[in-house]
């Protein structure tokens, strides 16, 4: 049993771990106040509450699955509901097809949504 977010990746079958080694890496380096944990068996991403995590597909490939999609602009439709209502997420199949700018933009959008105050 893995107990923190670079254990969990290292146990992955490769292409999934180097996927997820270059998103963790990019996630924690976008913002000073992420942070990362294990979180129903996967890598959860924090700011001050859920932004975004790691999920490993079955058919190979790795999602990186936004929380709060739903309140996201989505304005260039990077994001795929899959049937969900709020969870929407970025498939990446191979370490070569990481789509960084459009990590970085929803990315941004995540982390200035999670920095407001949610209204009541």
């Amino acid at each position: 049993m893995s107990h923190t977010p670079e254990s969990y990746i290292a146990q992955q079958d490769e292409p999934i771990a180097q996927i997820m080694q270059i998103l963790y890496q990019f996630i924690m380096a976008s913002s000073p106040a992420i942070t990362c944990r294990l979180n129903y068996g996967v890598p959860f991403f924090y700011q001050k509450k859920w932004l975004c995590y790691l999920n490993p597909l079955k058919k190979g490939g790795v999602e990186l699955a936004f929380v709060r999609a739903n309140e996201l602009s989505n304005e260039n439709a990077y994001l795929d509901f899959k049937k969900r209502k709020q969870v929407a997420g970025i498939s990446i199949i191979s370490p070569n097809e990481i789509p960084f700018e459009a990590i970085d933009e929803v990315l941004k959008e995540a982390l200035l949504l999670d920095s407001m105050k949610r209204p009541k």
